[in-house]
């Protein structure tokens, strides 16, 4: 998709289209990160959606729960296993 630099008072200023930023996740006062790789413009969002600690609990099923792990010695100190 191609778009035109414009000018921002100062600066430049480039529109994200609506169907690129509902893919990223961003909109208006979206945090994003500009980087540029091998004089490539690389913008990527720094807080898209958030993930929410209950909704990710809801997806931990006994097929994908992971497994205990054993120790991995005796304890040193005043640590207990």
């Amino acid at each position: 998709m191609k778009t035109t630099v414009q000018t921002w008072g100062n600066s430049l200023a480039l529109r994200i289209p609506k169907v690129i930023s509902e893919d990223l996740g961003i909109g208006k006062n979206s945090v994003i990160k500009m980087t540029v790789d091998d004089g490539i413009l690389v913008i990527t969002p720094v807080s898209g959606r958030k993930a929410r600690l209950q909704k990710m609990l809801k997806k931990i099923t006994p097929d994908n729960l992971p497994a205990e792990k054993e120790p991995f010695g005796p304890s040193v100190g005043r640590e207990w296993w």
